[in-house]
Protein backbone atom coordinates (compact mmCIF):
# COMPACT_ATOMS: atom_id res chain seq x y z
CA UNK A 1 0.00 0.00 0.00
CA UNK A 2 1.08 3.58 -0.51
CA UNK A 3 -0.23 7.05 0.25
CA UNK A 4 -0.73 9.60 -2.52
CA UNK A 5 -1.52 13.20 -1.62
CA UNK A 6 -3.84 14.84 -4.13
CA UNK A 7 -2.38 18.30 -3.61
CA UNK A 8 0.59 20.30 -4.78
CA UNK A 9 1.84 21.38 -1.36
CA UNK A 10 5.48 21.30 -0.38
CA UNK A 11 6.77 18.42 1.69
CA UNK A 12 6.24 18.86 5.44
CA UNK A 13 7.53 17.29 8.68
CA UNK A 14 4.19 15.46 9.01
CA UNK A 15 5.01 13.46 5.88
CA UNK A 16 7.32 11.31 7.98
CA UNK A 17 4.32 9.89 9.84
CA UNK A 18 2.99 8.34 6.64
CA UNK A 19 6.44 7.13 5.63
CA UNK A 20 6.67 5.49 9.04
CA UNK A 21 3.48 3.52 8.47
CA UNK A 22 3.92 2.76 4.78
CA UNK A 23 7.62 1.97 4.68
CA UNK A 24 7.65 -0.13 1.51
CA UNK A 25 6.13 2.66 -0.55
CA UNK A 26 7.12 6.19 0.45
CA UNK A 27 4.57 8.98 0.44
CA UNK A 28 4.04 10.52 -2.97
CA UNK A 29 2.24 13.58 -4.24
CA UNK A 30 0.20 13.57 -7.39
CA UNK A 31 2.73 15.85 -9.11
CA UNK A 32 5.31 13.07 -9.00
CA UNK A 33 3.09 10.99 -11.29
CA UNK A 34 2.32 13.65 -13.91
CA UNK A 35 5.01 12.42 -16.31
CA UNK A 36 3.75 8.85 -16.22
CA UNK A 37 0.65 9.61 -18.25
CA UNK A 38 -2.75 8.09 -17.45
CA UNK A 39 -2.72 5.43 -14.75
CA UNK A 40 -5.21 3.20 -12.96
CA UNK A 41 -5.66 2.79 -9.20
CA UNK A 42 -7.13 -0.68 -8.91
CA UNK A 43 -7.95 -0.29 -5.21
CA UNK A 44 -8.18 3.15 -3.64
CA UNK A 45 -9.51 4.68 -0.45
CA UNK A 46 -10.25 8.41 -0.63
CA UNK A 47 -10.10 10.33 2.64
CA UNK A 48 -12.47 13.31 3.07
CA UNK A 49 -10.66 16.68 3.24
CA UNK A 50 -10.00 17.76 6.82
CA UNK A 51 -12.96 19.99 7.62
CA UNK A 52 -15.47 17.70 5.93
CA UNK A 53 -14.48 14.61 7.93
CA UNK A 54 -16.58 13.02 10.68
CA UNK A 55 -14.36 14.62 13.33
CA UNK A 56 -15.54 18.11 12.31
CA UNK A 57 -19.20 17.27 11.79
CA UNK A 58 -21.42 19.35 14.11
CA UNK A 59 -18.22 20.86 15.41
CA UNK A 60 -19.89 23.83 17.06
CA UNK A 61 -21.52 21.77 19.80
CA UNK A 62 -20.41 19.15 22.27
CA UNK A 63 -20.75 15.50 21.42
CA UNK A 64 -23.94 13.76 22.50
CA UNK A 65 -22.14 10.57 23.49
CA UNK A 66 -19.30 9.65 25.82
CA UNK A 67 -16.16 7.65 25.14
CA UNK A 68 -16.38 3.90 25.50
CA UNK A 69 -13.40 2.08 27.04
CA UNK A 70 -12.45 0.50 23.73
CA UNK A 71 -13.13 3.50 21.47
CA UNK A 72 -13.64 2.90 17.74
CA UNK A 73 -11.60 -0.04 16.51
CA UNK A 74 -10.25 1.74 13.41
CA UNK A 75 -8.91 4.68 15.44
CA UNK A 76 -7.55 2.39 18.13
CA UNK A 77 -5.76 0.17 15.59
CA UNK A 78 -4.22 3.20 13.87
CA UNK A 79 -3.04 4.68 17.16
CA UNK A 80 -1.58 1.40 18.39
CA UNK A 81 0.29 0.84 15.13
CA UNK A 82 1.83 4.31 15.34
CA UNK A 83 2.72 3.77 19.01
CA UNK A 84 4.45 0.52 18.12
CA UNK A 85 6.53 2.23 15.44
CA UNK A 86 7.89 4.94 17.80
CA UNK A 87 8.36 2.96 21.02
CA UNK A 88 12.09 2.53 20.35
CA UNK A 89 12.71 6.31 20.20
CA UNK A 90 14.56 7.58 23.26
CA UNK A 91 12.73 10.48 24.94
CA UNK A 92 14.71 11.45 28.07
CA UNK A 93 12.19 14.05 29.22
CA UNK A 94 10.49 11.53 31.51
CA UNK A 95 12.56 10.67 34.60
CA UNK A 96 10.39 8.42 36.78
CA UNK A 97 8.48 5.43 35.44
CA UNK A 98 6.44 5.18 38.64
CA UNK A 99 4.89 8.62 38.39
CA UNK A 100 1.72 9.67 36.61
CA UNK A 101 2.98 11.56 33.57
CA UNK A 102 1.22 14.76 32.52
CA UNK A 103 2.27 16.45 29.29
CA UNK A 104 1.38 20.13 29.01
CA UNK A 105 1.16 21.36 25.43
CA UNK A 106 2.84 24.74 25.64
CA UNK A 107 2.36 27.49 23.06
CA UNK A 108 5.26 29.96 22.83
CA UNK A 109 6.13 32.71 20.42
CA UNK A 110 9.57 33.28 18.90
CA UNK A 111 11.28 36.28 17.34
CA UNK A 112 9.84 35.41 13.94
CA UNK A 113 6.67 33.65 14.96
CA UNK A 114 3.88 35.30 16.97
CA UNK A 115 1.34 32.84 18.31
CA UNK A 116 -2.06 33.02 19.94
CA UNK A 117 -3.48 31.34 23.04
CA UNK A 118 -0.36 31.44 25.20
CA UNK A 119 -0.77 30.71 28.91
CA UNK A 120 0.87 33.59 30.76
CA UNK A 121 0.99 31.84 34.14
CA UNK A 122 2.09 28.48 32.75
CA UNK A 123 4.91 28.15 35.30
CA UNK A 124 2.41 28.37 38.16
CA UNK A 125 0.28 25.63 36.61
CA UNK A 126 3.31 23.38 36.13
CA UNK A 127 4.39 23.87 39.74
CA UNK A 128 0.93 22.95 41.00
CA UNK A 129 0.66 19.90 38.75
CA UNK A 130 3.96 18.54 40.03
CA UNK A 131 2.67 18.78 43.61
CA UNK A 132 -0.36 16.59 42.94
CA UNK A 133 -0.67 13.25 44.79
CA UNK A 134 2.20 14.09 47.13
CA UNK A 135 4.68 14.41 44.31
CA UNK A 136 3.66 11.26 42.44
CA UNK A 137 2.92 13.30 39.33
CA UNK A 138 5.57 14.25 36.80
CA UNK A 139 4.37 17.19 34.72
CA UNK A 140 6.43 18.38 31.77
CA UNK A 141 5.82 21.39 29.52
CA UNK A 142 6.80 21.10 25.84
CA UNK A 143 6.23 23.26 22.78
CA UNK A 144 6.10 20.75 19.93
CA UNK A 145 6.66 23.55 17.42
CA UNK A 146 10.30 23.41 18.59
CA UNK A 147 10.57 19.66 17.96
CA UNK A 148 10.49 19.32 14.15
CA UNK A 149 10.64 15.50 14.15
CA UNK A 150 7.01 14.33 14.29
CA UNK A 151 8.16 10.84 15.28
CA UNK A 152 9.80 12.25 18.39
CA UNK A 153 6.67 14.27 19.17
CA UNK A 154 4.51 11.16 18.99
CA UNK A 155 6.98 9.16 21.09
CA UNK A 156 6.85 11.78 23.85
CA UNK A 157 3.04 11.93 23.79
CA UNK A 158 2.68 8.14 23.71
CA UNK A 159 4.66 7.83 26.95
CA UNK A 160 2.41 10.29 28.83
CA UNK A 161 -0.69 9.34 30.82
CA UNK A 162 -2.49 12.62 30.29
CA UNK A 163 -2.29 15.66 28.02
CA UNK A 164 -3.30 19.14 29.19
CA UNK A 165 -3.33 22.22 27.00
CA UNK A 166 -5.13 25.21 25.54
CA UNK A 167 -7.14 24.42 22.43
CA UNK A 168 -4.78 23.93 19.50
CA UNK A 169 -3.47 21.40 17.00
CA UNK A 170 -1.00 19.92 19.50
CA UNK A 171 -3.89 18.30 21.37
CA UNK A 172 -4.35 15.91 18.45
CA UNK A 173 -1.41 13.97 19.94
CA UNK A 174 -3.93 12.66 22.48
CA UNK A 175 -4.73 10.12 19.78
CA UNK A 176 -1.46 8.37 20.70
CA UNK A 177 -1.96 8.21 24.46
CA UNK A 178 -2.20 4.76 26.05
CA UNK A 179 -5.69 3.31 26.40
CA UNK A 180 -5.95 4.50 30.03
CA UNK A 181 -4.98 8.06 29.02
CA UNK A 182 -6.92 11.29 29.31
CA UNK A 183 -7.14 14.76 27.76
CA UNK A 184 -7.94 18.01 29.57
CA UNK A 185 -8.64 20.82 27.13
CA UNK A 186 -8.36 24.39 28.44
CA UNK A 187 -10.92 26.32 26.42
CA UNK A 188 -9.84 29.92 26.23
CA UNK A 189 -13.13 31.56 25.20
CA UNK A 190 -16.52 31.16 26.92
CA UNK A 191 -18.34 30.88 23.58
CA UNK A 192 -16.19 28.78 21.30
CA UNK A 193 -17.04 25.85 19.07
CA UNK A 194 -14.45 23.49 17.68
CA UNK A 195 -15.17 20.48 19.88
CA UNK A 196 -12.98 18.34 17.61
CA UNK A 197 -10.66 17.20 20.40
CA UNK A 198 -13.55 15.89 22.45
CA UNK A 199 -14.45 13.80 19.40
CA UNK A 200 -10.84 12.68 19.11
CA UNK A 201 -11.05 11.38 22.67
CA UNK A 202 -14.39 9.63 22.12
CA UNK A 203 -13.18 7.91 18.96
CA UNK A 204 -9.93 6.87 20.63
CA UNK A 205 -11.69 5.69 23.79
CA UNK A 206 -9.77 7.86 26.27
CA UNK A 207 -11.08 10.15 29.01
CA UNK A 208 -11.90 13.76 28.16
CA UNK A 209 -12.75 16.84 30.18
CA UNK A 210 -12.53 20.56 29.61
CA UNK A 211 -12.11 23.73 31.62
CA UNK A 212 -13.87 26.89 30.43
CA UNK A 213 -12.39 30.37 30.75
CA UNK A 214 -15.42 32.37 31.93
CA UNK A 215 -13.39 35.49 32.82
CA UNK A 216 -12.53 36.50 29.28
CA UNK A 217 -11.66 39.28 28.38
CA UNK A 218 -10.49 40.33 31.87
CA UNK A 219 -7.64 37.80 31.81
CA UNK A 220 -6.58 38.46 28.23
CA UNK A 221 -3.92 40.68 26.65
CA UNK A 222 -2.25 40.97 23.26
CA UNK A 223 1.03 42.30 21.85
CA UNK A 224 3.21 41.90 18.75
CA UNK A 225 4.24 38.38 19.77
CA UNK A 226 0.72 37.02 20.12
CA UNK A 227 -2.01 36.92 22.72
CA UNK A 228 -1.99 35.69 26.30
CA UNK A 229 -4.38 34.37 28.91
CA UNK A 230 -3.96 34.20 32.68
CA UNK A 231 -6.11 31.36 33.98
CA UNK A 232 -7.32 30.62 37.50
CA UNK A 233 -5.20 27.64 38.43
CA UNK A 234 -7.27 26.29 41.35
CA UNK A 235 -10.30 25.10 39.31
CA UNK A 236 -7.98 23.54 36.71
CA UNK A 237 -6.18 21.55 39.40
CA UNK A 238 -9.49 20.49 40.94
Amino acid sequence: SSVIFLDNHDNSPLDELWNLLFRKQKLRRIRSLKDKGPFVLENAVFVPPGYSSVIYRDNQKQAACQAQPEGVSLYRAFAEEVRAQVKHIDTPIWTNNGNIRILFMSRRSSESRPIGRQLENESVLMERLNLLLNGKVEAVSIDFARIPDVKEQIAIASQADMIVGIHGAGLSHALFLPQHGGLLELRHLPKFGWWCFEKFAILRGILYDHWLNTKYPDNFRKDSKGDYFTFDIDPIIE
